[in-house]
């Protein structure tokens, strides 16, 4: 269906389809990682860490052709559990600093428009802290004068994380993924030694200590970071 679906928009948008390629080649080819000579043989991961989803994909390339070797990851692992890690830190630390015992039943207190209102903000903010925290070593979040507390005097969000401590907060979703790479190579029959390079994708992938812990598992010169993982 999906596939029909996205031949069927192309040709609305006059577009003539050559072929339509999975996500892995696609990521592999943006890469350039295809462009060997036709007697050789490349063996790759795509590491695929995206908002929603954690996708992994064993790619052999010989002759221009892309065979997949095996899949694997967790389409319920992404991004969006680390945000959920940073948004839990920042209302506890709210909390402690203003004496408040059940946080998230305040929240609920509040009116529907400035409940949703403070969620959206919440979620905006600490996706942004999540990206300037892997090129800054801390980040603010600050939400002021949404919320009210049970005296009905504004209540302002104001919260410094350290990248240390942002690590520390999504290192079990890293173990997770690293577990769930460790599986796929043994499901494929597959070790560290025969993978050629592991294509890191998806805006997750940009993660340093993600990063460091793809590399520590295959060595440096083997992990490529896409420059644009997002798209």
């Amino acid at each position: 269906k999906q596939k029909h679906a996205t031949r069927t928009a192309a040709a609305l948008a006059g577009l003539k389809v050559q072929r339509l390629l999975p996500e892995p080649t696609a990521a592999a080819i943006s890469f350039g990682v295809d462009q060997i000579k036709e007697s050789d043989i490349s063996t790759i991961i795509v590491f695929d860490f995206g908002g929603g989803t954690f996708d992994l994909s064993v790619l052999t390339i010989s002759g221009g052709q892309f065979l997949e070797q095996g899949k694997g990851g967790n389409m319920w692992l992404g991004g969006e559990d680390v945000d959920r890690e940073l948004v839990d830190y920042v209302l506890d630390a709210t909390a402690k600093e203003h004496e408040i015992e059940d946080i998230y039943g305040l929240i609920d207190r509040q009116g529907e428009s400035v409940r949703d209102r403070f969620l959206g903000e919440m979620k905006t903010a600490v996706e942004q802290a999540k990206i300037r925290l892997s090129f800054e070593q801390a980040a603010y979040v600050e939400i002021p004068g949404l919320l009210k507390d049970e005296d009905g005097d504004l209540l302002d969000v104001d919260v410094t994380l350290t990248r240390t401590q942002f690590e520390t907060l999504i290192q079990p979703v890293v173990d997770t993924a690293m577990e769930l790479t460790r599986k796929l190579l043994e499901d494929t029959h597959m070790s560290t030694d025969l993978i050629d390079k592991v294509l890191l994708v998806g805006g997750s992938s940009n993660i340093p200590c993600i990063i460091d812990s793809v590399r520590e598992m295959f060595g440096p010169d083997k992990v490529l970071v896409h420059e644009r993982p997002m798209l």
